[in-house]
């Protein structure tokens, strides 16, 4: 038989709740349910005491300010009561200070909580409190102890009952001693003995406080006057709580105690003191309030509820975001959180993968308190018992707003040109695509005029880009003033705009549309002091009459346009299958590039990539040269799209990567490169299959840590087969190697594709860089793409910096690393190498 709690099965603790408020006891409910308590409800003092009678309680929670009876007064009378004067009483209260609290105290109130309160501290104090009544209970009701009573008409002294039952103290893990009236032991169990330190010998005759309990735990003194054990004992009470007792080696312990008189006759014979060692649980606590503050103060939202949806607590960012205070949301369920924008079924699938996995992440919108709603991308878990029983669930989530805005102003500027705001490249050809699957159902012809202003080069080099820039924007707005509402106007880049006819019935519509062009634009245009006339040269193209293709019905036009500008100012041309001599071109330079891959005629040059704040050298990125046995070195923006089209990109692409992998190997050997070296890949090498294969060998041949390596890969050919690239990206990842997106904002990519793919890098584009700080358009673009990288925990580099200004403002907008001809240009390896090994001395 033991004396101690036992802990297999503890029955839930038991709370008398007594308010007047209906909905404050409604409140208390849900906290002390949630954590596993059963609850009774009083509206006020008497019933409260009718309950007391006739129930069985750990707790009562007790308001102080009611109507009838006050908490005061229902405390005195329970203190006065035989049957419960050991019940723990909460009081809580939203008034007083110094005498209002006092008040309570002398009523017998054994704690005070103030509102307003946090579930978890009202939890923690209710549990402390229920816990030491039934340590108490357990001690001075236990069978063996029946004579030992805290009634009037105890049949035996204390002591000699404690001293008959020894045995039974002495297999208790709970500390137990007794007082007399001056505080002197006067019995003492071996679990006391063993966590002071003392042999019973030297505890017992001995003052208690004055031997173990007379410094308090912030290291003052304690007086004998002030002790809360000695006070106990003096008015007679019960008492419990948290202390510190002294090792006979001087350390504190810190402790939970209980104590309570034993009578006889009516006069207090000795006091009965349980206690423990908790120090476990101190480490525990500390633990957790360590893990709650940072739940606290991290930026993200945290939402614990139970297994019913029931909220049990939230954060300080939780209410930030969403409005709710904490206190409004105990006990209600994340549905006030809903929009309304997602259906049913989105909501149904969500608990779905909840209760196969454990877990749900995803984008939802949610609403806050005042209605608005936000975009969140939100985590949610379940939690488990080690019994596998399911406990709450927790959710995390963030404001993804910014995040959102960044995401729409890149998806626009992608699709638009900056500086006129016209469409460019990208969402002309897909009005292109569009307009040819309507032309084709309905039967009607598709024009595009290509249009490339004459001199526009001599404009900026004599008068400006500022200059430049406002004749481009004059020219946009004219071109939208002289065709129809449902036209494309859309720049390319520099001085190249298309206009596209989406429905023509005949040709001589177009010859109508491309003469009004001409003489709408040749009117002056005032800049400044400046009066430019512009002229133009156009070619025209069919569909489908030059092509059924829409990418050759572009191309067509500029052929043409080429053949206008021969001709002349203010020319027109229309496409004729003799101008295919770039065709011809074309497949002269495949054959010239065909032999220099089999003949190893291609070199590699490499470029530096920067420290944009220190200057320091921090990657190099791998480029592909060519020049012929001639000695004309063909221009990679020729002979790589070529490689492509033709499928040589494949063999170029696997050479590039073996070359580079095997110099970086040596001079990362050598100790005289510093970070990783970058190489680009094409679509078409993942689209062939094998390339995770070929880069596994590459650094297995070469010796070349994966982590020192990056592959470099287009926006453009992330989006243009998502599902097999993700897959061959993440296989790519698994090996160790970095992942960048290369001349990024110059496709569609979105915040779930970047989201969904293992990437670790994005490069901002020359084209976006070029004209900073100056051009407002550019540095848009720019800060967008730095603020989404960063948003994404991901590296960013800029492409094409070219001077001190340029670098300042990537600098200030937090993009830290950056490549071009203010540091370096693409060089031989041999002249890399000895900039490499002066970076090295530095």
């Amino acid at each position: 038989m033991q004396l101690q709690h036992k802990l297999e099965s503890p029955a839930p603790y038991r709370a008398l709740l007594v308010d007047d408020e209906p909905s404050h006891r409604l409140l208390l409910r849900e906290i002390l349910t949630s954590a596993d308590w059963r609850v009774q409800e009083a509206g006020d003092g008497d019933a409260a005491l009718e309950a007391i009678t006739q129930g069985q309680f750990d707790l009562v929670l007790l308001d102080k300010r009611m109507p009838g009876l006050s908490g005061d007064e229902v405390c005195t009378r329970i203190r006065e009561n035989e049957r419960s004067r050991l019940l723990p009483v909460i009081m809580v209260t939203g008034f007083g200070e110094g005498e209002e609290l006092a008040l309570s105290l002398e009523a017998g109130a054994s704690d005070l909580i103030r509102k307003p309160y946090s579930p978890a501290e009202l939890v923690a104090r209710a549990t402390a409190a229920a816990r030491h009544k039934r340590q108490l209970d357990q001690m001075l009701h236990h069978p063996a102890l029946q004579g030992v009573t805290i009634t009037p008409h105890a049949s035996k002294r204390p002591a000699e009952l404690i001293q008959r039952y020894s045995a039974i103290l002495e297999t208790t893990t709970v500390g137990l001693f007794g007082l007399d009236r001056l505080g002197r032991v006067t019995f003492v169990n071996n679990a006391s003995c063993h966590m002071l330190g003392y042999k019973d010998t030297e505890l017992m005759g001995q003052n208690h406080h004055e031997l173990v309990h007379h410094t308090r735990p912030d290291g003052t003194a304690y007086p004998r006057n002030e002790c809360s054990i000695m006070r106990t004992l003096e008015a007679g009470l019960t008492a419990s709580g948290e202390d510190m007792f002294f090792h006979r080696d001087g350390y504190g312990i810190p402790v939970e105690y209980s104590c309570a008189p034993l009578r006889e006759s009516s006069e207090i014979e000795e006091l009965v003191v349980t206690f423990r060692d908790i120090s476990g649980r101190r480490h525990t606590e500390e633990q957790m309030r360590l893990a709650a503050s940072i739940i606290d103060n991290t930026q993200e939202a945290v939402m614990v509820t139970d297994p019913e949806g029931r909220i049990l607590t939230t954060n300080r960012a939780f209410g930030e975001i969403t409005g709710y205070q904490e206190s409004e949301l105990i006990g209600q369920t994340p549905r006030v959180l809903r929009s309304g924008r997602q259906d049913p079924d989105f909501y149904t699938a969500m608990w779905q993968a909840l209760e196969r996995e454990g877990k749900w992440q995803g984008e939802i919108i949610n609403r806050t308190r005042s209605g608005d709603t936000f975009p969140a991308w939100l985590t949610i878990n379940s939690v488990r018992d080690p019994a596998g029983t399911l406990t709450n669930y927790v959710a995390i989530f963030s404001d993804i707003t910014p995040i959102k805005r960044s995401q729409e102003q890149i998806e626009h500027l992608a699709q638009h040109d900056p500086l006129t705001g016209l469409p460019n490249r990208l969402l002309l050809s897909d009005r292109l695509k569009i307009a040819v699957r309507a032309a084709r159902r309905s039967g009607h012809s598709v024009g595009l005029l290509f249009l490339d202003l004459d001199r526009f080069k001599d404009v900026n080099d004599n008068l400006g880009h500022i200059v430049g820039d406002a004749l481009l924007l004059e020219m946009a707005q004219r071109l939208r003033s002289l065709v129809r509402e449902e036209d494309t106007v859309a720049r390319l880049g520099g001085d190249e705009f298309v206009v596209l006819i989406s429905t023509l019935n005949n040709q001589r519509e177009i010859e109508v549309i491309a003469q009004k062009i001409v003489t709408g634009l040749a009117r002056p245009i005032y800049v400044g002091n400046q009066e430019l006339i512009l002229s133009v040269s156009i070619g025209i193209s069919l569909y489908p009459q030059d092509s059924i293709c829409d990418s050759e019905l572009i191309r067509h036009a500029d052929i043409a346009m080429y053949n206008a500008k021969e001709r002349g100012l203010n020319e027109y041309a229309f496409y004729d299958r003799e101008m295919s001599a770039e065709s011809e071109r074309r497949m002269n330079l495949e054959m010239a590039l065909r032999h220099a891959l089999r003949n190893q005629k291609l070199d590699l040059h490499y470029q530096p990539q920067f420290d944009l704040a220190s200057g320091e050298l921090c990657g190099i990125e791998a480029l592909a040269r060519w020049t012929t046995s001639e000695g004309a070195r063909i221009p990679p923006d020729e002979f790589i799209p070529v490689a492509e089209l033709s499928g040589l990109i494949v063999p170029l692409g696997e050479w590039a990567l073996y070359r580079a992998c095997r110099q970086a190997a040596t001079w990362l050997e050598r100790g005289i490169l510093r970070g990783r070296i970058s190489v680009n890949v094409s679509f078409v090498q993942i689209r062939r299959g094998g390339l995770v294969d070929v880069v596994r060998q590459a650094l297995q041949d070469s010796g070349l840590e994966p982590s020192a390596l990056t592959l470099e890969i287009t926006e453009s050919t992330i989006m243009q087969k998502t599902s097999q690239t993700l897959e061959v990206l993440r296989e790519l990842k698994s090996l160790g190697v970095h992942i960048a997106v290369d001349d990024f904002g110059t496709g569609y990519s979105s915040l779930s594709h970047l989201q969904n793919i293992p990437v670790d890098q994005l490069k901002v584009d020359q084209a976006f860089v070029r004209r900073l700080p100056e051009d407002t358009k550019g540095r848009a673009v720019s800060q967008a793409i730095i603020a989404l990288g960063k948003g994404l925990g991901l590296e960013v580099i800029a492409e094409g910096v070219e001077n001190d200004a340029q670098r300042t403002f990537l600098c200030q907008q937090g993009c830290h690393q950056g490549q071009g001809w203010l540091f370096a240009k693409a060089m031989p390896p041999s002249e890399l190498e000895q900039l490499l090994t002066r970076q090295g001395q530095a």
